[in-house]
């Protein structure tokens, strides 16, 4: 999106940015809307696309302003898996339109940041895995699609793909992977940052108001309004579902740093920056639930609201020093 600015002289940039905000939030918009209303009516949809368009990990990745690119379609990847998994009705050049979202979607992706799209080849893989469930060995075809569309999409964006993928690999960090000692972290600062991560809305990474002075790893996964007690409801039911399914696989992914490292390929920084697509996800188990509301909702955020305000009181002490403060 920073790249339509070439368009105008370098003195209009500071006036060029808001716009350039409002026209990536109006995509993120967009393309979730097209994902999600696959699966709830339109105007649940809308409540939807909204959630994820101004979601804590949107706002507190302003400072990496590449990332917005990624965000903004990575739904449409989701879609162009729903279209192969889903298609029954399409034929000829129908067909082919229809196939045809992925491979856009993928040379996108990886056209506009290669690290990022690495973790959302790893996410794709998971989600095609829980989505077809004991459907997976019979609808083999539907894998192999799946594939032959992404491999295509790749190719696409290997103009820009390859050398910064052959530049990446030059750099030292790629093989530093995360030490044992931190597979696991049972501290009360790491369990407040989780906590307030999924709680609270962002903030700036560089300058937090509670728990650390600053973190840079993309650390927000807030769902604006709602926050994650609709999703824990829905996870919470006995009813089976993929998408239930798949965000209980999550859940280790999201509490144990070394899973989460795995994201990232095993990266020596605990970075959070997949946060993007759990929201997508978690998302639509919001507005899927809102589409068909149990009665317990009011329960459910009564005990999360006692909760929340257990842990601010009970785990919180102030340190003279900044950079240790909680």
């Amino acid at each position: 999106f920073s790249w339509s600015a070439i368009l105008f002289p370098k003195m209009w940039y500071p006036y060029l940015t808001g716009w350039i905000l409002i026209f990536q939030i109006s995509i993120s918009g967009g393309c979730s809307y097209c994902y999600l209303k696959k699966f709830v009516s339109k105007e649940y949809a809308l409540i939807g696309s909204i959630m994820y368009a101004f979601s804590g990990y949107q706002l507190i990745n302003f400072v990496f302003g590449d990332f917005q690119n990624t965000v903004a379609v990575f739904p449409l990847l989701l879609c162009g898996v729903e279209n192969i998994i889903g298609d029954e009705k399409h034929t000829g050049y129908k067909w082919a339109l229809h196939h045809t979202v992925l491979t856009a979607a993928v040379a996108l992706s990886a056209f506009f940041n290669y690290y990022l799209f690495t973790q959302e080849v790893l996410f794709i893989v998971i989600y095609y895995l829980c989505r077809m469930g004991r459907k997976l060995f019979r609808e083999w075809r539907r894998f192999v699609d799946c594939l032959i569309q992404g491999i295509i999409g790749v190719m696409i964006s290997c103009i820009l793909f390859y050398p910064a993928f052959i530049y990446a690999m030059q750099n030292p960090r790629v093989e530093q992977l995360l030490p044992v000692d931190q597979w696991v972290d049972l501290s009360r600062r790491y369990f407040l940052m989780l906590f307030r991560s999924f709680m609270f809305p962002a903030e700036p990474m560089t300058g937090y108001s509670c728990i650390v002075a600053d973190n840079w790893s993309s650390w927000s996964a807030y769902i604006p309004a709602v926050g994650i007690g609709i999703t824990i409801c829905f996870m919470l039911e006995k009813e089976k579902s993929w998408l239930r399914r798949m965000l209980y696989f999550l859940l280790p992914v999201v509490i144990i740093p070394g899973c989460n490292s795995l994201m990232s390929f095993g990266a020596d920084s605990n970075y959070h920056r997949w946060y993007f697509m759990l929201v997508l996800i978690a998302v639509l188990a919001t507005v899927m639930r809102l589409e068909r509301r149990p009665q317990y909702l009011g329960r459910v955020y009564f005990v999360i609201t006692v909760l929340m305000c257990a842990v601010s009181l009970g785990m919180v002490w102030w340190d003279r020093q900044r950079y240790k403060m909680i």
